[in-house]
């Protein structure tokens, strides 16, 4: 395929879809042509290759914020802030089975948590 003195441009999502085939391919033509695509996930050792040889460009704009580690740190607080009322206002039996039914579904919640990771 010979592109010469015409700007080609190919345009396509999930570049960690491409096969090996494609790849060599594109390989071969990376000095003609030009890519727009969007990377998600894992890259194989082939699709390596060709990302080496391209140019990346990427907008900071575009960029997710990951606010989990907030949340998780309110919903803790939080949690403590309501375990520590309970406490404070129950007495007896009632007092050690309601706050040990927090503590234990704590755990689990962390527990699962951890293994959904």
């Amino acid at each position: 395929m010979k592109v010469k003195d015409k700007r080609v441009l190919i345009v396509f999502n999930d570049f960690q879809e491409l096969s090996k085939t494609s790849v060599k391919i594109f390989i071969n033509l990376i000095d003609d042509i030009q890519f727009f695509c969007s990377i998600r996930g894992k890259l194989r050792k082939e699709q390596n290759q060709l990302l080496k040889k391209m140019m990346i460009i990427s907008d900071p704009a575009d960029e997710i914020t990951d606010i989990k580690i907030p949340i998780i740190i309110f919903a803790g607080t939080l949690a403590f802030l309501i375990y520590l009322k309970i406490a404070m206002s129950l007495q007896g039996l009632v007092a050690y089975i309601t706050l040990a039914s927090i503590w234990f579904a704590t755990i689990m919640a962390r527990t699962l948590l951890w293994i959904a990771r």
